[in-house]
Order: structure tokens, then C-alpha cells, then sequence
């Protein structure tokens, strides 16, 4: 890919916790049955789940910054997004 011309690129992005559909199936399973539902619940109530559209606009605006290397893993969490400026870090590299 190193050679083409439009080569390949991959990167792992972690979102954080997000609203999704999954994360309401399990705010309203039984507890008994998964245990980590307080989790999910609490999640919730404290206003930690991002939505997915402030997730794909991060990931938009850091792209278009030129963030992301090949190779990455980041932590969405962590980037810093305002005034026209998309910053972050990779938390590390993938193995060759």
C-alpha cells in the first residue's frame, strides 16, 4: 500500500460511551441477568453518552485536520475540538 497512490490507511478510534440502541436494550434488561445494567443506567443518568452525531462530528473534524495516523489507537475522550482547531494524541501504535 506504502507504494500506491491512494495507499490505505487504518486507525482504531474509541468513542467513549455513546447513546446507542444497544445502550438502551440494556438499560432496560433485567439486572439479574446483566449484571452490569446499574452500569449502563447510571451512565445515563449522569449524562456521560455522548450522541452519535457529536461522535461522527469529531471524527469528521479531526480527519479533516489531519489527525489520524496509520497505525493509530485513539481515545476520542481526549481530543480538543473548538474555535476551528481539531487536536489528539494517539494513546499508542498498532504492531506492524
Amino acid at each position: 500500500q506504502q507504494g500506491r497512490s491512494n495507499p490505505v490507511s487504518i486507525c482504531s478510534i474509541y468513542p467513549g460511551k455513546v447513546e446507542t440502541g444497544m445502550q438502551r436494550t440494556v438499560r432496560q434488561s433485567d439486572p439479574a441477568k446483566f449484571p452490569a445494567q446499574p452500569k449502563f443506567v447510571m451512565a445515563k443518568t449522569q449524562g456521560t453518552l455522548s450522541s452519535p452525531r457529536e461522535v461522527a462530528r469529531s471524527i469528521i473534524a479531526l480527519d479533516a485536520a489531519g489527525e489520524f495516523e496509520n497505525g493509530c489507537i485513539y481515545d476520542l475522550r481526549s481530543a480538543s475540538l473548538g474555535e476551528g482547531r481539531a487536536s489528539i494524541e494517539p494513546i499508542r501504535m498498532l504492531p506492524p
